[in-house]
């Protein structure tokens, strides 16, 4: 079941963000809805510092409060990262701050808070001389707009945030934090003797299903498909059934049928039929695994769920996580050139969970090795344009999640 969780002071919003983001951000600036009058928090945007000082950071700010805006915000917070490697403060700190309260005054109330390494400090602005920029930036250039009067407060120790509800909630719950962005697409890691040996016992399983794996219409495609069919569902009844009772970590199947799921997911019907039994699984209310639908060879596929603004698709993220750790340990079961589809598939359930940043960087893995993937090329540009899974764009939602990157 998916956790509410109540947040009642600053230490426990920021202890919240890394666990939203999957990774702790560096050199950032993160928004954070908040909606109504309880302030409830709402769906967090993330941005690098210094793309918000240049030509086009005010057409991607704006892009940022409409993204807010349509959950519901009527209030927001910046989070300022802006502590470097070296220990120094990012040179653009002072000037991003300054563009999102210009663009605050005519959108919604934004107060900027700036994480240094141990304190926070919360930022202040002459709210006149705010206004006053406002008028005048119609009418004049970006560089002719002066300071409108920002300050920050004293320090205020948050300490170590590690030790709030928040993230004993989170990993209680089975949820970890990437030391950095690129590591939320790392696949599990095997032994060079063991990743050998499973690439060879794919090349064989491929080559069984002859004409290639774009075509089934022989007797033996036909039945390479069924094996492959009955090997992924054998494979995601045993993660759901370790989700169940509590367990995490991929199930305990023999290594070189990892190998033939990794090899299998290169078939478009097989992929798709996996896509979807995980979201059947996954929805909360229906993620009994003995009542998941079995989708055939996945052709035409109903992926609507995925999409529906209704409250009844919120996924169970437990089990969704169980599940793609099944299907991030078949991908590293392959050969480099044949993970794009396993990351492609890791990319649309990353999305669908609400994990904006761990999705881009699935779809950018994918990418690097095809292209043209069809299904990351859709998953990228969903991120591209903010496009959320329907349980988010649903306003009523009570676990909006970070998409926006």
């Amino acid at each position: 079941m998916n956790q509410v969780i109540r947040v009642a002071d600053a230490r426990e919003v920021l202890a919240l963000v890394p666990f939203q983001l999957g990774y702790t951000p560096r050199e950032s600036v993160v928004f954070v809805a908040l909606r109504g009058e309880r302030q409830r928090l709402g769906v967090m945007a993330r941005a690098d510092g210094r793309d918000l000082v240049q030509p086009s950071g005010k057409s991607l700010l704006g892009s940022i409060m409409d993204f807010l805006a349509r959950d519901g915000a009527t209030k927001a917070i910046a989070i300022v990262y802006a502590d470097c490697d070296d220990g120094s403060v990012a040179p653009w700190l002072n000037e991003a701050v300054d563009r999102i309260e210009r663009l605050a005054v005519r959108r919604m109330p934004v107060t900027a808070w700036w994480v240094n390494g141990t304190d926070l400090r919360i930022g202040r602005h002459d709210l006149e001389a705010a206004q006053a920029v406002s008028e005048k930036s119609a009418n004049a250039p970006e560089s002719a707009l002066g300071a409108s009067g920002l300050s920050w407060d004293e320090p205020l120790p948050i300490g170590d945030l590690s030790t709030t509800q928040v993230s004993a909630t989170m990993v209680v719950h089975g949820h970890v934090v990437a030391g950095n962005r690129a590591e939320l697409a790392r696949l599990p890691r095997m032994s060079p003797e063991l990743e050998h040996r499973l690439w060879r016992a794919g090349d064989r399983y491929r080559r069984l299903f002859k004409p290639p794996l774009d075509a089934a219409d022989s007797a033996q495609g036909r039945q390479w498909l069924a094996r492959s069919g009955e090997l992924w569902d054998a494979a995601l009844d045993a993660s759901a059934a370790r989700s169940f009772n509590g367990i995490t970590g991929r199930p305990e199947l023999p290594p070189l049928t990892w190998a033939r799921l990794g090899v299998a997911l290169n078939h478009k019907g097989v992929r798709d039929r996996v896509l979807a039994r995980i979201v059947g699984m996954s929805l909360e209310g229906g993620s009994d695994a003995d009542s998941a639908p079995s989708s055939g060879t996945g052709d035409g596929a109903d992926f609507s769920e995925l999409f529906a603004p209704t409250g009844s698709t919120v996924p169970d993220t437990a089990l969704l996580q169980g599940l793609s750790e099944a299907v991030a340990y078949a991908t590293a079961a392959t050969r480099h050139k044949h993970r794009s589809d396993g990351h492609a598939v890791l990319a649309l359930l990353a999305w669908w969970e609400g994990s904006g940043a761990k999705a881009a960087e699935h779809c950018d893995t994918a990418l690097r090795i095809d292209r043209k993937h069809r299904l990351a090329v859709l998953v990228r540009h969903m991120l591209d344009i903010g496009l959320p899974p329907g349980w988010v764009a649903n306003r009523d939602s009570r676990f909006s999640e970070a998409m926006r990157e």
